[in-house]
């Protein structure tokens, strides 16, 4: 029971009406009384008592007695939260002699700090880059200097998302954050301080490395595309950090020169309130043929390196569009759906023929102009078929091609190096001979009729193989279709009987619905999307319908949005680009892209025209400091006439990657390969220790040496006694015993009264 002076009143009405209910209950009740004639003088008067005491305690309950619970203390335990800095600055090597990160794990994520900071508290470890994630105990054990791979660190971003997950009832979680404190975003940290504040989360701070004076200024440039068509727009990525440069503005100078000549123009980046300032410079050019682009800022007096102030990089413009020609003779949704596709691509000219009937065929170009009668035989003419770059077979095209016509698009792919795609798997019937005889050369599998027809609903996985295409990576679709590709619709249908040739590359299995990611490189699923190169040209099928589905994903739409369109859009784009025909050359040096990323692998490719006794084992890479690498190649086992190699470049600047042969033409070829540094980690490693203290002493938390591994723990237990006060007043007449002497007393009042005979 409370003290009678911890005792106060929250009073149902007004004390004054209260008073006056009891007055007037109790005169009322002494009238009554008596009034009476029942029972004696003092039985009326001791009823009487009893009912004023009633009144009183019914009064004393409206007057709310109350009191507060004594404060009370408990020991919890509470919750870390430990985010790791695993950026690229973190590797650099100013603790001792060993990397920041490396310091970092030998102390704070020992087995014995771990074990001591687990025994007070409940740790949830999360590494940050360009992004947070959660990882276990048992992975820190691989977290060595090349761990610290992130392009960024989002410090602040993390951060936030930490505070943001602390649960309301953990009132003593706390957040320790290992870093040197470089946080990439440009961002402040002033509104992640005040919501930290706002919900008592205290962030601990630990700045490895050491704070370095730097200035510099640096520029880096990238395309927005591979290449470019004539006349097509396509864009320049320019990006300019300022590290300890008091600039406002920087005027960016672009020199372009190449088939069209050369010429000049400046842009200007704001850095005002950011240290990374950005703008894209669209781009255009008439004439085909490769264009350099020199981008530079003006150096300044103060700059340590003005090797970064310049950037070259390279961009190829084809001729004119894609020339692209449909054919099929059993329209389907999946025809219709890549015409749409294709017709918003303004890089393809596209002629689409459909047979409706017997009597009635359907001609439709890019823009939706119907053909005139006629125009089908002048469109299958031999002249015309030699224009096509891209030919797409639908299903049934024995119904509408001739033997002849079917054999003049073969050569076409295989003399000329015009590309085929075979949209809906064999696109000839199976009795169809003649132009079976005629296809099949450039069809990457061969059939088995003789086996299951089809497979009913399976879904699709990409395998290792399409990593290397580039008309499947992430960069051009916008989604991971490798980790993505289980919440995409399956297809209805998937040709069985296929067997991929021995030059043919699997590029995507189909599987049934309960099989492990893993599916997509089991040998055992059938093939569902498969490439091969076929003389000149370049061979894609698509074994099966349904894909179509993929353009109408109701879930996860903002992730899907665009995918299906982009995907056959750079499908026509990479097959019309591989097949390009190079007259009078018996060997061709393909790099897999024009520019990369520092530390990026680089696919190069060798084709040759016929098989040559003493193929080229090797290429020469000049460096932009002048000096040479050599890589080695390999024949492909896809085919005897592709030889490969591959490698990472370790430096910015212009690569220059050249072939020489021996008794083959051309006796010596080269490209060039740009590669960038994308990451600004690299530009500023000085760490930034006012950052760390700035969280920290604002948010309540404190700064620790990286020496002081050993005392956190301590730390934390200190905190782990919070205080429990409740807020909420409770009743003192809200007790079984209190309500059950009240009731048995007003009731004995009424038995008694009743047995005298009064009402």
């Amino acid at each position: 029971m409370p003290m009678l002076a911890s005792i106060f009143f929250r009073p149902a009405m007004p004390p004054l009406l209260i008073a006056t209910l009891v007055a007037a209950a109790i005169v009322l009740s002494a009238i009554a009384y008596r009034r009476a004639t029942a029972g004696s003088g003092l039985v009326r008067v001791a009823l009487f008592a009893m009912r004023a005491i009633g009144v009183l305690a019914v009064a004393s309950i409206l007057l709310g007695p109350s009191y507060l619970p004594p404060t009370v203390e408990r020991e919890v335990k509470p919750g870390v939260t430990v985010l790791v800095d695993v950026s690229e600055s973190m590797r650099t090597a100013d603790c001792g002699e060993s990397p920041r990160i490396e310091a970092v794990r030998s102390a704070w994520l020992s087995d014995a700090a771990l074990d001591r900071l687990g025994g007070v508290a409940e740790v949830d470890l999360r590494l940050v880059g360009a992004f947070s994630e959660r990882i276990g105990r048992a992975a820190l054990s691989g977290l060595g200097p090349d761990a610290a791979n992130a392009a960024s660190s989002g410090l602040i971003e993390a951060l936030g998302e930490a505070v943001g997950g602390v649960d309301p009832a953990d009132e003593s979680h706390r957040i320790l954050l290992l870093s040197d404190g470089r946080d990439t975003s440009g961002g402040s940290p002033v509104p992640l301080i005040e919501v930290a504040r706002k919900r008592g989360v205290a962030i601990d701070t630990v700045c490895v490395g050491a704070a370095i004076l730097r200035r510099d200024l640096l520029v880096q440039a990238a395309p927005t595309q591979d290449f470019l068509y004539a006349n097509e727009e396509g864009g320049l990525l320019l990006r300019v950090q300022q590290v300890g440069v008091p600039v406002n503005t920087v005027d960016v100078e672009l020199v372009i020169s190449g088939p069209e000549g050369e010429h000049t123009s400046s842009h200007t980046i704001d850095l005002r309130g950011t240290t990374i300032g950005e703008m894209q410079v669209p781009i255009r050019h008439e004439k085909p043929g490769q264009y350099q682009y020199l981008v530079r800022v003006p150096t300044r007096p103060e700059e340590l390196d003005t090797a970064n102030n310049s950037q070259t990089l390279f961009v190829d413009v084809a001729k004119a569009k894609a020339r692209v020609l449909m054919l099929e003779g059993l329209p389907s949704w999946d025809m219709k759906f890549v015409a749409q596709s294709l017709r918003k691509d303004p890089r393809v000219e596209l002629t689409q023929i459909s047979r409706l009937s017997e009597k009635r065929t359907e001609v439709i170009r890019s823009g939706g102009e119907q053909g005139a009668k006629g125009d089908v035989a002048r469109i299958l003419a031999a002249e015309s078929l030699a224009k096509i770059d891209v030919f797409i077979l639908g299903a049934g095209v024995d119904r509408l091609l001739s033997p002849e016509v079917a054999a003049a698009i073969r050569d076409a792919v295989i003399e000329r190096g015009a590309g085929v795609i075979h949209a809906r798997g064999a696109s000839y019937a199976a009795d169809a001979d003649s132009h079976a005889t005629a296809l099949a050369p450039i069809e990457p599998v061969d059939w088995d009729r003789s086996a299951n027809g089809t497979l009913k609903n399976r879904r699709i996985g990409l395998a290792r193989s399409a990593g290397a295409t580039p008309w499947l990576t992430s960069d051009r679709l916008g989604v991971d279709l490798a980790a993505l590709s289980d919440r995409l619709p399956p297809w209805p249908i998937v040709r069985g009987g296929a067997t991929p040739k021995p030059a043919t590359i699997v590029l995507a299995r189909a599987g049934a619905a309960g099989d492990a990611p893993s599916f997509a490189d089991d040998e055992a699923n059938p093939p569902a999307i498969v490439s091969m190169r076929a003389g000149r040209g370049m061979s894609v099928m698509i074994l099966g319908e349904g894909m179509w589905k993929w353009a109408l994903v109701d879930h996860d739409r903002t992730i899907f949005q665009g995918m299906y369109e982009r995907c056959w859009q750079g499908m026509v784009r990479w097959v019309a680009s591989g097949g390009d025909a190079r007259p009078g050359q018996d060997i061709t040096l393909r790099l897999a892209q024009q520019s990369a990323t520092i530390g990026q692998s680089v696919g190069i490719e060798v084709l040759l025209d016929r098989a040559v006794a003493h193929p080229p084992s090797e290429v020469t890479i000049s460096l932009p400091d002048g000096s040479s690498e050599r890589v080695p190649l390999s024949r492909s086992s896809a085919s005897e006439l592709r030889l490969e190699g591959s490698f990472r470049p370790a430096r910015a600047g212009v690569h220059a990657v050249a072939l020489d042969a021996v008794d083959i033409e051309p006796a010596r070829q080269q490209r060039f390969l740009s590669v960038f540094d994308p990451s600004v980690e690299r530009v500023n490693t000085s760490a930034d220790p006012a950052f760390m203290r700035l969280v920290a002493e604002r948010t309540g938390g404190r700064v620790f040496d990286p020496a002081d591994a050993g005392s956190y723990a301590e730390h934390v237990r200190k905190h782990r006694f919070s205080t429990i006060a409740s807020n909420e007043a409770q009743w003192v007449w809200n007790r079984f015993p209190i309500l059950l002497m009240l009731c048995v007393w007003l009731g004995l009042e009424w038995i008694l009264r009743r047995k005298v005979g009064m009402p």
